[in-house]
């Protein structure tokens, strides 16, 4: 079971705090290696995993700023995971940021679209990547309107 499922804002803290001691560890200039063998934690896919929970966490603790640093540095080790391209959006959504919100969950749809091609994606997950990009594209005409109508 992840923090995530679990679903309290105290829960995230003490996630935050698991996950960042995790990046640290995952550091090989920070563990001494006397063995002079590769690291085994020098692992992409699993940075990507911490930084993605880690955005997550900050995220649902009402951090979005911090979340978006995370999940744009878990997009640096894995561009094409969908999953994290949508959490990117919804930070971005969370602060009124619609174009990049947008940006991203374009990302995500184009992502997992072609995971669902190749028969390796879920088409709940890509229906789920579209419904936020229709949710975005509203925000965008409303956000839009009020600027419209303000400079009238």
């Amino acid at each position: 079971m992840t923090y995530a499922a679990i679903g309290n804002h105290e829960n995230f803290r003490k996630a935050i705090t698991d996950y960042e001691m995790s990046l640290r560890y995952q550091d090989p200039n920070k563990i001494p290696n006397p063995t002079g063998l590769a690291n085994v934690l020098e692992n992409p896919a699993m940075k990507h995993k911490t930084l993605f929970n880690l955005g997550i966490a900050y995220r649902r603790v009402g951090n979005c700023l911090e979340s978006i640093k995370r999940l744009e540095d878990a997009m640096k080790l894995n561009h094409a995971k969908a999953a994290t391209a949508n959490n990117l959006g919804l930070s971005y959504f969370d602060i009124e940021q619609y174009e990049d919100a947008n940006e991203n969950f374009e990302k995500a749809v184009e992502s997992e679209q072609a995971q669902v091609d190749d028969k390796k994606g879920n088409p709940e997950d890509l229906a789920f990547y579209y419904n936020n990009v229709g949710l975005c594209r509203v925000a965008l005409g409303s956000a839009a309107k009020q600027v419209e109508e303000s400079e009238t």
